[in-house]
């Protein structure tokens, strides 16, 4: 009985397949090293959001129409009143948290990935930012100068100095302007945009 087992366990290792000479002595293959762009992913910035997951989306800011028309988010809608920059600061406290439809001037752009803009009103200080809480919505950074119709979620907000100092250094600045150092907190009038078109004027 034992003989046979041992017979029995001969004979299942000659049917067993071997490595050959070259796979015996070959080292085991290195762990793959990550390509040297896939560093760790930092958190989203506290001010702006952003996040390399929109890198690719951001690389496709300058996307405009055949119509010259700079199409972005949802289809406006047709049936929210337009109004202008101006008026919706004037009305910031009555419009805070509505949806909100507006037309005004582009005045700063987000210079890295164009994920913000500002557009004014009557005067600089009718300025409202215009964003996405999902960040992603990029615009072209030659959009300065350009009218923009706006629809989205009106908010007022406090900025910290350190978020508003992030805004300010992401600007690009006009000739001659000087770049500003925020020494305290700001109150500002936001919209997370859900569509938005806008053109050269």
């Amino acid at each position: 009985m034992h003989r046979s087992f041992v017979v029995a366990a001969a004979l299942a290792l000659l049917v067993l397949p071997s490595c050959s000479k070259d796979e015996a002595a070959a080292p085991a293959a290195p762990v793959a090293a990550a390509p040297a762009a896939a560093v760790p992913v930092p958190p989203p910035n506290p001010a702006s959001g952003e996040h390399a997951e929109h890198a690719a989306a951001a690389a496709d800011r300058d996307q405009v129409d055949p119509d010259g028309v700079v199409r972005r988010g949802a289809k406006l809608s047709s049936d929210i009143e337009l109004v202008t920059v101006s008026a919706a600061v004037k009305r910031g406290k009555e419009l805070d948290g509505k949806k909100v439809k507006l037309h005004g001037k582009v005045a700063d752009v987000c210079t890295k990935m164009g994920c913000w803009f500002v557009v004014q009103g009557d005067t600089p200080a009718d300025s409202i930012r215009i964003s996405t809480k999902s960040h992603s919505i990029f615009v072209p950074k030659k959009a300065v100068g350009y009218t923009a119709t706006v629809e989205g979620t009106l908010s007022l907000r406090v900025l910290s100095k350190d978020a508003a100092q992030h805004y300010e250094d992401e600007r690009e600045l006009k000739e001659g302007e000087q770049r500003k150092v925020i020494t305290e907190d700001v109150n500002e009038i936001f919209i997370d945009v859900a569509g938005l078109e806008m053109k050269q004027s």
